[in-house]
């Protein structure tokens, strides 16, 4: 099996739901962590040693290690260690659960995560660093681009648009033909009906932006 390296190693979060899956269907090595947390250095966690901290990285990286997987729910730090990542030239592998359904149209990128019972149909455009998790549907000519987090349960109707670092909570349903803006945040169970603009949160049904309190206090 290819040897990997785990980028965050929080057991009770999305990195335990990670090798979960790699151990379960073996399809990967894991051979160490690598953690900002101080209480972590030096320790193991599942028999997998922690090799340093993120900050400190590419320090203390088997020689036989090449590629990697981030294991993080928060878009900006996954972006932040995707280009880390890059700039050493390390490569990094998918982690897509066997009960997903992918159309051989969809386009993948890397260091993506795909979650049980996941469904993505016809020309499904995903970019790098993605975050699909179960459930979730991606409906036909839809594209996601870096970044992105898309909740357990969410629906994504045909041909809609979803920028960079966007956030889609848990169930969150998207109807066709939308443009969700970079960076912005789609409440749990929200119903978008509109376009959203860049890095706002929207929540509801419909969906409606939050009023920034700081432009409304008086």
């Amino acid at each position: 099996m290819e040897k990997i390296i785990i980028l965050c190693s929080r057991m009770d979060a999305h990195a335990g739901v990670v090798l979960d899956i790699i151990k379960q269907f073996k399809f990967y090595e894991v051979v160490g962590f690598f953690d900002d947390n101080e209480d972590l250095q030096g320790k193991e966690l599942q028999g997998i040693p922690v090799l340093g901290k993120i900050k400190d990285f590419p320090k203390n990286i088997p020689e036989s290690t090449k590629s990697f997987f981030i294991a993080t729910g928060n878009n900006e730090f996954r972006a932040f260690c995707y280009k880390l990542i890059k700039k050493y030239d390390y490569s990094l592998v998918n982690v897509i659960h066997p009960s997903a359904i992918i159309s051989e149209s969809v386009q993948l990128g890397e260091g993506i995560f795909i979650g049980a019972n996941a469904v993505l149909t016809n020309k499904v455009k995903i970019g790098n660093a993605v975050l699909i998790n179960t459930a979730a549907v991606i409906e036909h000519n839809s594209v996601l681009e870096d970044y992105v987090f898309i909740g357990p349960g969410s629906n994504v109707a045909g041909r809609v648009k979803i920028g960079e670092s966007a956030f889609l909570g848990i169930g969150a349903i998207i109807i066709p033909d939308i443009l969700i803006g970079k960076g912005s945040v789609i409440g749990a169970g929200s119903v978008v009906i509109n376009d959203v603009e860049e890095r706002v949160t929207v929540v509801g049904v419909p969906a409606k932006k939050i009023k920034d309190k700081k432009k409304v206090a008086k």
